[in-house]
């Protein structure tokens, strides 16, 4: 039925969608949140929306789930994939110096099996919800996140039933611009 009011006039679509038993002004508000939320195709661009608060590239951080900054367009060529994405400011550098702090990262939290992960720059969540940015290694069976950054120390932090870190999503994509005062 939203198929056939799409390509209808305004008044064939409201007819449509009531002869369907749906309340157009209810559908439009119902659009307008899934648009604040939710990742959508809008002609030749993925429309992702952006998180409040920061994902760490180092200690997790709480992101807030419930709240949106804005939201960004990026060009449906360069989102290789479909699926649920949504974006993130960066803080901290544990992924410098391809992700530094203040990027925004875009993350496709569709559920893959950690083995096809492995390699990939994700986002994972520790016991209690707090996220980070990291590469996920695998050994002997079992998955590993890493920063990405060689002037850190290496940490190692295991993912296992026992600890309750998941994967979130994979990074499929960061925005930012190196300070310029940097070398």
């Amino acid at each position: 039925m939203l198929k056939i009011s799409e390509i209808s006039s305004e008044n064939e679509r409201d007819y449509w969608l009531r002869l369907a038993g749906v309340d157009p002004p209810a559908l439009e508000q119902s659009l307008k949140g899934y648009k604040q939320t939710s990742s959508y195709v809008e002609g030749d661009m993925l429309i992702v929306p952006i998180r409040s608060g920061a994902i760490a590239a180092g200690q997790p951080l709480s992101m807030d789930i419930e709240e949106y900054e804005g939201r960004i367009g990026i060009p449906l060529a360069e989102a290789a994939e479909t699926g649920c994405f949504i974006a993130a400011r960066v803080k901290g550098n544990s992924m410098a110096p391809r992700i530094m702090e203040g990027y925004l990262v875009v993350i496709d939290s569709r559920r893959r099996p950690p083995k096809d992960n492995v390699g990939q720059i994700v986002a994972a969540a520790d016991e209690q919800g707090d996220m980070t940015i990291k590469i996920l290694g695998q050994n002997r069976g079992g998955f590993f996140l890493v920063a990405g950054n060689p002037d850190f120390e290496p940490h190692i932090q295991n993912i296992d039933v026992s600890n309750k870190w998941a994967i979130f999503g994979r990074v499929v994509k960061w925005i930012g611009q190196l300070d310029r005062k940097r070398k």
